[in-house]
């Protein structure tokens, strides 16, 4: 009985020591789910007696549509409009939700000539810069296709601005049964009045990090063909190099980094973000390509770039270097070990692809 107890402890005590906290912001909203049925029984309409299906209207081109939601701002010169997303995905005294998109129906990002796509970019870091300062951390992510988990066709950007630091799942749920939930009506409210503030933007970071103590600032000023060659760097532009991520997630991961040291989209020049933002379209255009003949199915990807908020410590800002993440998202879902780097799933040859990507003349491609 002794040693039962004795293995019981030590059970519960490796089990628990496992559960390491990571600086994760759990966007937990179960209405959300709800929202998405609704959408898909929405857009399609059986007619039995002809046995078709009726597609309706794009929801965010139809009129009648856009009426029920909370439009932010549209420009037409520049085909941009902003949304608040009512339907979020972690709930509205978390965070803000802005869904960015062209007034225009476009649903790749090939369908952008270079300027319009760069009206996009100014706005996303212009929304970056206003709420820096009531952020944690903030997200932008492009979901595109189906396994990337888009459920609209009509491209758009999600600009996730975290207002609460991170929290465990069982800090979540009690923080949101301790703080009453605000209506949408509020929360557009309350972005309203920051967007037509005249507080100045915060300025820019500057650090005094060694370059050898940023894995991505290393890859920067050891540049030679040999080094290049041994962190997988595929080519270098003024602004950025593109790269095979160093610790990747999904097969055929792509990091498009900087060579400014910030710890936010705000914080990069416009210059380095727009030459950024071409070469995801570019990339975006081929490689999903590349996945499906040589990996598995694809049908698009994810791009994911995360910045530091002002609410963050100067620890965290000083050692952060944002930067571009490319997924292509394929019919293989992530295992556990991804989530902490300890073991991940690549069963391709990344050799392959560098040698297929080097190949290419991205300084030609990314003029268009």
């Amino acid at each position: 009985m002794y040693y039962y107890y004795i293995f019981s402890l030590s059970v519960v005590f490796v089990t628990l020591s496992g559960m390491e906290r990571r600086d994760c912001q759990f966007e937990l909203n179960p209405l959300r789910k709800e929202y998405r049925s609704s959408l898909v029984n929405n857009n399609q309409k059986k007619d039995i007696e002809l046995n078709v299906v009726v597609e309706k209207p794009c929801v965010f081109c139809d009129q009648d549509s856009l009426k029920d939601n909370d439009i932010i701002s549209e420009n037409k010169d520049d085909d941009v409009r902003v949304m608040l997303n009512k339907f979020p995905y972690f709930g509205l005294n978390q965070g803000i939700h802005f869904l960015v998109m062209p007034i225009s129906h476009k649903e790749h990002l090939s369908d952008f000539c270079y300027t319009k796509l760069m009206n996009q970019v100014k706005v996303i870091q212009q929304l970056n810069a206003k709420f820096d300062k009531d952020a944690y951390t903030l997200e932008y992510v492009l979901n595109l296709g189906i396994l990337a988990g888009r459920s609209v066709s009509h491209l758009h950007g999600h600009l996730k601005v975290f207002t609460q630091p991170a929290m465990s799942l069982p800090e979540r749920i009690k923080w949101n049964n301790d703080n009453q939930q605000i209506t949408i009506e509020d929360a557009f409210a309350t972005v309203k009045a920051i967007l037509e503030s005249k507080d100045n933007v915060v300025q820019s970071f500057s650090s005094l990090i060694n370059p050898f103590d940023c894995e991505c600032c290393t890859v920067t000023v050891t540049q030679s063909e040999k080094n290049d060659n041994h962190n997988w760097v595929i080519d270098r532009f003024e602004h950025n190099y593109v790269c095979l991520a160093h610790y990747p997630s999904l097969p055929a991961e792509i990091a498009i980094v900087p060579y400014s040291h910030v710890p936010s989209i705000k914080d990069l020049s416009l210059e380095a973000l727009s030459e950024n933002m071409a070469l995801v379209k570019v990339l975006l255009g081929m490689l999903p390509k590349y996945v499906n003949e040589h990996i598995r199915e694809c049908d698009g990807g994810n791009v994911y770039i995360k910045s530091m908020g002002y609410k963050m410590s100067s620890m965290e800002k000083k050692r952060f270097h944002v930067y571009t993440r490319l997924m292509p998202r394929t019919t293989i879902s992530l295992t556990p070990g991804n989530f902490d780097n300890n073991s991940c799933k690549l069963d391709f040859n990344p050799l392959h692809l560098f040698d297929h990507l080097k190949k290419i003349n991205f300084k030609e491609l990314i003029k268009d």
